[in-house]
């Protein structure tokens, strides 16, 4: 297998899967070309690194999320852009305590989710990969539901600083600006 760090691939990087092997913890970066890499780290590790590499704090994406969704505990979605929100899904077993089970999934990827039984299902990705997850399909949609709410939420926010300004207000402010920089900065 190839190796990788999430932070020199991130704008390929379509989900981030926790595995177990000789390395210890580590995690599989699924690329848009579906393609496979290792990074050394452990997922919660590559999710900070991926987001740190787009400079997003996780930890106030949360909060917000947290009052959109109107819950609190769980693993959450998370978003680097309204185009690429990532649902958590489990995606192993436990091996020790306080290990990470959940990995996530860009929502723009995902296909379709197929039943294998109660507790077990396949999600296609649009570039071929299958995945099983160790959720039910309900569950899995439900996921793929929050992710949906995630887009909203942020469109909204989108709709709401658009809807705030007009183009005169924003025509003016700009010609504001350029009047006091030529006021304050003298001819050459």
């Amino acid at each position: 297998m190839k190796f990788g760090k999430v932070e020199q691939l991130r704008d390929e990087v379509i989900g981030i899967r926790p595995v177990y092997g000789e390395n210890g913890n580590c995690t599989e970066l699924l690329l848009k070309s579906a393609e496979i890499v290792l990074d050394k780290r452990n997922v919660n590790s590559v999710k900070k690194a991926l987001a740190m590499a787009y400079a997003i704090d996780l930890k106030a994406q949360r909060r917000q999320l947290q009052a959109s969704l109107k819950r609190k505990g769980g693993p959450f979605p998370f978003y680097l852009s309204r185009k690429r929100v990532f649902i958590p899904l489990k995606m192993r077993r436990v091996v020790s305590g306080n290990d990470a089970v959940y990995g996530f999934l860009d929502l723009d990827y995902i296909y379709e989710h197929e039943l294998i039984s109660s507790r077990k299902s396949i999600v296609k990705l649009s570039n071929a990969l299958r995945l099983e997850v160790l959720s039910s399909r309900q569950t899995a949609l439900g996921a793929q539901h929050d992710g949906m709410a995630v887009v909203e939420f942020l469109n909204r926010q989108v709709e709401e600083v658009d809807d705030g300004i007009s183009d005169e207000q924003l025509a003016a402010a700009v010609r504001l600006i350029i009047s006091t920089i030529a006021r304050v900065v003298p001819d050459s």
